[in-house]
């Protein structure tokens, strides 16, 4: 009788957890899809063991739905909930600019001032030439603020919110005024930074984090009013 040891128990929680969350980030998994247990094991090559503490995981994060005699189904995310996402974000991104202009080394600011240069760049180019990019380089900027911050509480509170599936299609939702607007946003952080004033990066990221909401919203109404295309 072969059994895992706790490493391997681990790797194998972790290898379905990433699949799962990174299938429910690309929208493979849509929301209220149900999932089956046994199916993404074997796809997997792992035992159901590792897929349902992954699905345990994530329920608690979330993403999916765990209802007892029901099954396990993406989570939808309704406009208050989105609401709600974007209050924390707020809150938690304005203190993480905030410590990072006390806290930035010199390096860390030419860094986010050439990632804040390179979303400028992309601003006039057709949104959908140049999302996946967009989002890489906005990703990193706010990553790189995080570190600068220099608060792993503030971090691990800030990754329950930000990988939400509707956050990753937030560039998607700018019309090109919004585009350029989130750049202005993020060479104004730069500059709170390289000025060391807490107050101002608050602000500035404060600005951003509600532009972004803003767009989001205004995409998730347009969805609920467009006519339904099933047959």
């Amino acid at each position: 009788m072969n059994v895992a040891t706790p490493a391997k128990g681990a790797r194998a929680v972790e290898q379905a957890y990433d699949y799962l969350k990174n299938a429910i980030l690309s929208g493979e998994f849509a929301a209220r899809m149900h999932l089956r247990e046994g199916a993404i094991a074997t796809q997997l090559g792992l035992s159901r063991t590792p897929v349902r503490e992954a699905f345990r995981r994530l329920g608690a994060e979330g993403w999916l739905e765990i209802t007892p005699n029901a099954g396990v189904k993406v989570a939808e995310w309704s406009p208050r909930d989105i609401e709600e996402v974007f209050e924390v974000r707020m809150l938690i991104e304005s203190r993480v600019a905030g410590r990072a202009a006390q806290r930035a080394t010199e390096a860390q600011i030419e860094r986010l001032r050439a990632l804040a240069e390179q979303m400028s760049a992309m601003a006039d180019c057709p949104v959908d030439q140049v999302l996946d990019e967009r989002s890489t380089v906005n990703a990193e900027f706010h990553e790189l603020l995080v570190e600068a911050a220099g608060s792993q509480r503030l971090k691990r509170l800030l990754d329950l919110v930000v990988e939400i599936p509707m956050v990753k299609w937030v560039f998607g939702s700018y019309q090109p005024a919004e585009i350029r607007r989130s750049a202005a946003h993020h060479h104004e952080i730069v500059a709170a930074l390289e000025a060391h004033d807490a107050e101002w990066a608050s602000a500035a990221m404060k600005s951003h984090i509600l532009s972004a909401h803003h767009a989001v919203m205004r995409r998730l109404r347009q969805l609920d009013s467009a006519p339904n295309q099933d047959q």
